[in-house]
This record gives structure tokens, C-alpha cells and sequence, in this order.
């Protein structure tokens, strides 16, 4: 089995009593203005993440007189946090990996090695371990190491569900709510290789590196009507808080559970889950009201609707947030209708509900993770 480094350890450092009353705990402790982590706060973990990528470094498998190995981290960059508010912990992460192989086999007698990158353009949150994306690169594809490419290229479902496997394993350390993984991360299990054994067939040719993705074609051209939704949500916080759940891209990313770069600044351009909403911000009124440009990635190029998020504070428990979106288009790229439906259904799911689970501002009117 493959036990994670030390840098996959999450230290407790625990309070100092000495002689002090322990009804006194609160004072004592280096905590103490964040009692049983009920505020909302953030660790960074990349490095902890990294750590379990570095162990990653060593042989996969052996096959028909191949040997493949993992020789370390070429790049890892992103950022990854554990994120707690009422005594509740989630994992938040966006990185980019290329991890470097080495194919070794013998030709003519010689030791002859192939060598290249696992590439993970994007381990995060919103596309699940699961789903993550694996790309192999070569550094030579020449005639006499094609052969190791092609067995490089066969055995990367391998390299995923170790990778995946490092985060779930730090995922479930540092949450305690992660679904368990695999008994071992190592590459070089024996059921996951036995099982890959006859799953995996090399091609033919070397195996490139699909090319841009041809556009689809687009069943009906849309383009912005006389559409509008509102949606409105009392939360039990702060009227500073709320705001700064829609302008913090900390906060934002905390409960969207994906990258988010946010900003109250007018005339900035705005993104949220790795850019499926984009936009600029039109005028901002700090903790009362946001107007933007805004967008879903799914719309006709060029299509914007107009929103207001209007900040109130009901009374000295209740913020209530009021959205109006103007300028909706009839249907998306894809001829798809019902764009009204499924905004105001965003709006509630994604933004109002989520927030209301993450930070505790309330209880969420749709069930949630």
C-alpha cells in the first residue's frame, strides 16, 4: 500500500491551560475569537496536496518488457483550501498537474528509455476527481520510442485514479466527510493493475493530442428579448456579509465550490464557476447594490442580460437580497428554451441556498451536497 507523506498530515495544535481555570478556555486558546470554528475561515493546503503528488514519484507497472514510472512533479499550480464555517469543513480546489513518466524497455540489446507528461489541466470542485481531464505528452515521437509512447498513453487511467486518489485521501483527513478511497494511491496497486491489464489495449499509431474542438453548430440563433426574472432570500447575517458573498472571491469560492474572481470595483470583468457566468460589474454601491453585465457560457456570443442585487437590511437579524435580471435571451446557443426557468432556478440552487448551508445564514429551501 502507498501511505501519503508527512506533508498529507493535518496538525492539531492544542490549547495551553498551564494552571488556568478551564472555564477560562476561550481566552487561552489562540482560537479563542473563533470558538468551535463557528466563523466562516480558510487553510491553505496546496502544499499538503502537493506532498501526496510527490509521493505519487515511482514504478507503475511492468509489461511485455516495458516499465513504466512516474519521476516526480514537473508543475503543480493553483490553489486548493479547507474551508470551515459552524464546525463544518469542505475541500475547495482548482490545480493544474503535469506529472513526468519514463517508459523504459530494451532494444537491440540497449536500454532505450521514452519519456514525457501526464498533463491534469484541471483538478477541481465543480468536475469531480471522476471526471478530471488527463492528457499524455511526448517528448519525442520518433519511430523507435512510438511503442513506449503507446504504453505510456494505454496506462493513464492508472496515473488518474492515483491522483484522484491523493486528493480524496487528504479530502477525507481534512473534512471528514469525503467518500473513503481506494485502500491504497498507489499507481502500482495490484487489482487496479490486473484489472487495467486487459481493459487497456495499445492503438495502433501514437495517440495525439485531439486538436481544438470544432464549434457546434448552433440550432437557433438567439439573441436578447423583453425576458426578466426576479428572485429574492432572506439570510439571518449581516448586511455586510451578504455583500461580500457576491464581491469576495474567497467567500464566493467557498460556497460555489469552483474558482470565482469577483471584485466590487466598477467596470471590472467578473467570472464564477470556472467561467460559466462572466460579466462586468456596471455600478456598485457598497453593501446596497451590485448592477452587472451578465452572462451564462451557454448563450449566444455577444448576448448579455442586465442584473440588480439589491442589499436590505429588514432588521437587525435579516438581510433580504433582491435580484431582478433583465434582457434574457428566448433560448440558449443550442436552441434550448426555457433560459427564465433555469436563471431564477441558478439563482436559488447555486447562490441562495448554498450560501445558506455554507455560512449557516439560514435554511436552505432545496436539498443540498
Amino acid at each position: 500500500s502507498h501511505n501519503a507523506g508527512p506533508g498529507m498530515q493535518f496538525l492539531i495544535v492544542q490549547a495551553k491551560f498551564d494552571q488556568a481555570d478551564p472555564r477560562w478556555i476561550v481566552k487561552e486558546r489562540q482560537d479563542g475569537t473563533n470558538v468551535n470554528g463557528w466563523h466562516w475561515t480558510e487553510q491553505d493546503c496546496l502544499p499538503a496536496i502537493k506532498a501526496g503528488f510527490k509521493d505519487l514519484a515511482g514504478p507503475v507497472i511492468e509489461e511485455n518488457g516495458m516499465k513504466l514510472s512516474v519521476e516526480g512533479i514537473d508543475t503543480c499550480s493553483g490553489e486548493a483550501y479547507v474551508n470551515s464555517r459552524k464546525g463544518k469543513k469542505f475541500l475547495i480546489y482548482d490545480i493544474e498537474l503535469n506529472l513526468k513518466w519514463q517508459v523504459a524497455f530494451e532494444s537491440e540489446g540497449k536500454e532505450v528509455t521514452a519519456k514525457g507528461k501526464y498533463n491534469f489541466p484541471a483538478i477541481d470542485t465543480v468536475d469531480g476527481l471522476d471526471d478530471m481531464e488527463i492528457n499524455v505528452k511526448y517528448d519525442s515521437e520518433k519511430a523507435s520510442v512510438q511503442e513506449a509512447n503507446r504504453f505510456a498513453y494505454s496506462k493513464k487511467s492508472l496515473v488518474h485514479k492515483a491522483v484522484g486518489n491523493v486528493v480524496k485521501a487528504l479530502e477525507k483527513q481534512a473534512t471528514g466527510s469525503a467518500p473513503k478511497p481506494s485502500a491504497s494511491t498507489s499507481m502500482s496497486d495490484s487489482s487496479v493493475g490486473a484489472e487495467q491489464k486487459s481493459a487497456d489495449t495499445p492503438a495502433a499509431p501514437v495517440p495525439q493530442e485531439p486538436a481544438a474542438a470544432q464549434e457546434k453548430q448552433r440550432v437557433a440563433k438567439t439573441s436578447s428579448s423583453g425576458l426578466s426574472l426576479s428572485a429574492s432570500s432572506d439570510f439571518n447575517a449581516r448586511v455586510e456579509d451578504l455583500f461580500a458573498c457576491f464581491t469576495d472571491p474567497q467567500r464566493m469560492s467557498a460556497y460555489t465550490q469552483s474558482q470565482a474572481d469577483v471584485c466590487a470595483v466598477v467596470g471590472k470583468p467578473f467570472s464564477i464557476m470556472h467561467g460559466c457566468i462572466t460579466g462586468e460589474n456596471v455600478s456598485v454601491t457598497q453593501n446596497e447594490k451590485l448592477v452587472q453585465k451578465w452572462r451564462l457560457k451557454d448563450w449566444e456570443d455577444g448576448v448579455y442580460s442586465t442584473v440588480t442585487i439589491m442589499f436590505m437590511q429588514v432588521d437587525s437579524g435579516t438581510v433580504r437580497v433582491s435580484i431582478t435580471q433583465s434582457g434574457l435571451p428566448e433560448a440558449d446557443r443550442h436552441g434550448n428554451k426555457g433560459v427564465v426557468d433555469s436563471t431564477r432556478d441558478g439563482w436559488q440552487r447555486n447562490f441562495f441556498d448554498r450560501i445558506k448551508a455554507v455560512f449557516g445564514y439560514g435554511a436552505p429551501s432545496m436539498a443540498m451536497f
